[in-house]
């Protein structure tokens, strides 16, 4: 679990913790360097070394694989090297725990491939 006061590299006031923007950021900055997991709006699998973001929370992956499921098949890893991904097409991004996915088998799940998130702004 991502606890802010502590794990905020940046300095901010504990009154400012309360922005989610200025969470997430602190969030973010928590994970460089380190092995990350996202989901893209368009239903993307991408695994990767959190190297750096910028304001817009574009991200850039080292190292980075895309995992594509199939109900027929293992999934297929497949490498993407250095990897942008733009702010406004992360769904969901986490730490990755290579251990655990060992452990429990889960990246040899078979799966239909995830929908797109669709987004209602307006």
């Amino acid at each position: 679990c991502f606890k802010a006061e502590r794990d905020c590299s940046l300095e901010v006031s504990p009154r400012t913790l309360d922005n989610p923007v200025v969470l997430f950021i602190c969030f973010l900055s928590s994970l460089i360097k380190e092995q990350v997991c996202l989901i893209t709006c368009d239903g993307r699998s991408i695994f990767g070394i959190l190297a750096g973001y910028d304001q817009l929370q574009n991200l850039i992956l080292k190292e980075a694989s895309e995992r594509v499921y199939s109900p027929d098949a293992d999934p297929e890893s497949v490498p993407l090297g250095l990897y942008v991904i733009r702010g406004d097409n992360v769904a969901i991004i986490s730490d990755r725990d290579e251990d655990l996915e060992a452990s429990t088998g889960i990246s040899s799940v078979r799966a239909e491939p995830l929908e797109s998130v669709v987004q209602n702004v307006g």
